[in-house]
């Protein structure tokens, strides 16, 4: 019993980061993959190369979207603050 579900997390996991791998490709935002309908989903699923997701499986991708855009805005901060460091150091 415990092995499906680890299974099935596994699975549902490697299709939401697969999924969130295209929508991030193509530039579409965790808010906009929030809003996404069902047939966008299908579409991106096919792209994707993926079963269309379960719901559970779509807010898996909005949430994995979410920490790259927070990623990314942390490492542009880091980046301007130590340039800035730098030229005030220079």
């Amino acid at each position: 019993m415990v092995m499906a579900s680890i299974h099935e997390q596994h699975g549902r996991l490697v299709k939401a980061v697969k999924l969130a791998d295209v929508l991030d490709a193509l530039h579409i935002t965790a808010a906009a993959a929030a809003d996404l309908t069902k047939a966008n989903w299908k579409l991106f699923a096919l792209i994707a190369n993926v079963p269309t997701p379960s719901i559970e499986a779509q807010q898996a991708v909005v949430e994995l979207l979410k920490a790259r855009e927070s990623m990314r805005e942390w490492v542009a901060r880091s980046v301007v603050n130590g340039l800035v460091a730098q030229r005030s150091a220079a």
